[in-house]
């Protein structure tokens, strides 16, 4: 894991994110796992949440390669 305060991924990469904050009125994530990514325009960009610009992302992982077909 990537403490966010240190390091920012690649811009628009996708990433594994633990987040803090209120994306919607009725809905409090606390230290909720979220695919996101980093732009340097926006900030960051929540996939579940995409009108959400108030995220806090504490934490953040490249995703793994996705598997290879059978052989």
């Amino acid at each position: 894991w990537v403490n966010a305060e240190e390091r920012l991924p690649e811009e628009d990469e996708s990433v594994l994110c633990i987040v803090n904050g209120k994306p919607r009125k009725n809905i409090t994530l606390c230290e909720a796992y979220q695919l996101g990514v980093w732009c340097k325009e926006d900030g960051w960009l929540i996939d579940e949440y995409p009108e959400w610009r108030d995220v806090e992302v504490l934490w953040w992982m490249p995703l793994p390669d996705a598997p290879e077909g059978e052989k």
